[in-house]
């Protein structure tokens, strides 16, 4: 049974801005508050995790990034769906950092923090990156 269902943010969950820091762009995508609203009524938690390489590019602050997370909760609020937790790399991918999906890091903050099995815990994104990130967990 799923409990837990990590979520992309960018292309999944909001439009993809191409290295949005933007919050006043964040745009939730069609049908996503619905949705998540119907899972988080069957009992499942929902976590965001999301690669934020602009960060780490320098094209963006680390403050600008926590700024989209805040209004992403703050849309997905208004439609009363509430996020459990919400990670992000702010690393480039020539960091090679342990938390950049496909890698886990981000996966092993949540377990610790959240106590969360991965058999029943789902990922949800839009780039193979995420699927990668998800049999990495050892996510069904």
């Amino acid at each position: 049974m799923v409990r837990n269902i990590l979520l992309d943010r960018d292309g999944t969950l909001i439009e993809d801005g191409h290295y949005l820091s933007d919050p006043a762009r964040v745009t939730l995508l069609p049908g996503v508050a619905h949705a998540l609203g119907r899972l988080s009524r069957t009992g499942c938690r929902l976590f965001v995790v999301s690669n934020q390489s602009g960060v780490g590019r320098g094209y963006f602050s680390l403050e600008s990034a926590h700024a989209c997370n805040a209004r992403l909760v703050q849309l997905l609020a208004a439609h009363n769906v509430y996020v459990a937790d919400m990670l992000l790399c702010p690393h480039s991918p020539e960091e090679g950092c342990a938390c950049r999906k496909p890698r886990t890091g981000m996966w092993d903050a949540l377990r610790g923090r959240h106590g969360l099995q991965a058999a029943h815990t789902v990922m949800i994104g839009d780039k193979c990156d995420d699927v990668r990130f998800g049999r990495a967990a050892g996510l069904p």
